[in-house]
């Protein structure tokens, strides 16, 4: 039997993100895949003492992608977004977007979805 493509965990609405989800193991994965890539694009003065997804977000496109929180020292923060196309193994994700000095109770968005 074939793995599947993708588990939905709550109704997808296409092109929108979903609420913000608490971190799961298979999204830890798929950030620690693209480490090097999400530290790099956080800049030359961002260091690392922990590299933990604590909530993500998820949208549907011709993939997805998932815009995740990431804990890299206590109280530092980062967002990242990382695309997987479908049917993508480990070397298909790309980061797209990496932003720095993020706070723990701040959302993922700035804006209402």
């Amino acid at each position: 039997m074939e793995e599947p493509i993708m588990t939905v965990r709550e109704p997808v609405i296409c092109g929108g993100y979903s609420k913000d989800l608490e971190a799961t193991p298979e999204v830890q994965e798929k950030a620690s895949a693209v480490k090097d890539e999400i530290l790099k694009g956080a800049g030359a003065g961002v260091k690392a003492d922990e590299f933990v997804v604590e909530k993500y977000a998820s949208q549907l496109v011709n993939g997805i992608n998932h815009k995740m929180k990431i804990r890299l020292a206590p109280g530092s923060y980062i967002h990242a977004t990382v695309y997987e196309p479908f049917g993508a193994k480990v070397e298909d994700l790309r980061v797209h977007e990496v932003t720095t000095n993020h706070k723990k109770d701040e959302p993922l968005f700035s804006w209402a979805r």
